[in-house]
């Protein structure tokens, strides 16, 4: 069950931030790794994330989709996603389809 949460937004052309202010982002970070491995079809590495070892998201978990490599990591309360290489516009596609999606519905 998830439960109401305040979600912030920041973007810049390399990163998008996902602030979830006073509760740690580990899972949020997992929700968004669920959405961009189901609904892009991009290649999400398991880093253990899947077992439900939050903390193996602190480290960074690479993203492969098509020609865009990125990389997901929380820091505290911050969801951070990095574009590493590739595609600016499929790096800002991904960014959007994030910061659309209702993360507080149930």
């Amino acid at each position: 069950m998830k439960t109401n949460r305040e979600i912030i937004i920041n973007s810049s052309i390399d990163e998008l931030i996902l602030e979830t202010p006073g509760i740690y982002a580990m899972d949020l970070a997992v929700e968004v790794l669920e959405f961009i491995e189901q609904d892009t079809g991009a290649y999400v590495k398991n880093t253990g994330w899947k077992q439900g070892f939050g903390l193996e998201v602190a480290i960074g978990v690479p993203i492969r989709i098509d020609n865009l490599e990125a990389e997901l990591a929380t820091d505290g309360s911050e969801v951070i996603l990095s574009r590493v290489s590739g595609s600016r516009q499929a790096f800002k596609e991904l960014c959007n389809a994030i910061s659309n999606n209702d993360w507080n519905h149930e």
